[in-house]
């Protein structure tokens, strides 16, 4: 789980930088790259939290 949630923000990451540094504006990049750094935190919380219930 751990590098899972770590590589998917990895690759949101670099995604997020290659859209500012490619295009002007909105792109596709920083949307995907935005998109993947939030699903990485919020499975991160909700993997957390379950792990104290449980």
């Amino acid at each position: 789980m751990v590098h899972a949630v770590g590589a998917t923000l990895l690759a949101g990451r670099i995604l997020h930088a290659l859209g500012l540094m490619l295009q002007t504006g909105p792109s596709i990049g920083r949307v995907l790259g935005m998109a993947l750094t939030w699903i990485a935190l919020l499975s991160a919380g909700v993997g957390l939290i379950a792990y104290g219930v449980l």
